[in-house]
């Protein structure tokens, strides 16, 4: 995958997957699947390290999660290109200095239930509507503030 069609996908948030499938955005090759039992959430991962993520009961893209730094030894990551601003290589000072303050926010976190391990927590940021309607980016930090993932979703899914 390349930055060009990470853009695209960002600015198709909120179009199905037929619609995707037809214009040439995502494979219908790759199976969409569930997590776990239950969700309400269907999944594909067109390359290492990028989780698209749609709603079940519309077929609609709703998030992309882009995984910069494993979670874990083993965990995938994405090694292509990203659309400008993003790099591979992102803080939280610096992606503070681009976007300004964010809409919502989050600090250090104890993640629970990992035997200590601390979050650098998370910040989030409103997109321009011209280019991407109803659209937020969020970042999430190692402790270390340096960024794990990169996250694309629709602010408004409509549904709870």
């Amino acid at each position: 995958m390349n930055s060009a069609k990470i853009e695209a996908l960002s600015q198709g948030l909120g179009r199905t997957y037929e619609e995707l499938v037809a214009v040439g955005l995502v494979s219908s090759a790759q199976p969409l699947t569930r997590l776990f039992e239950g969700d309400d959430e269907l999944i594909q991962k067109p390359t290492t390290g990028i989780s698209l993520c749609f709603w079940e009961e519309t077929r609609r893209l709703e998030k992309i999660i882009i995984t910069l730094i494993p979670a874990f030894d083993g965990h995938a990551v994405y090694a292509g290109g990203l659309p400008a601003p993003y790099s591979l290589e992102m803080n939280k000072s610096g992606i503070r200095s681009l976007f300004g303050v964010p809409i919502q926010a989050k600090g250090l976190i104890k993640i629970p239930g990992s035997a200590g391990q601390i979050s650098g927590g998370w910040d989030a940021y409103k997109l321009s509507e011209q280019t991407h309607p109803n659209t937020r980016v969020g970042f999430t930090y190692t402790e270390d503030m340096r960024v794990k993932t990169l996250a694309f979703a629709l602010i408004d899914t409509g549904h709870a």
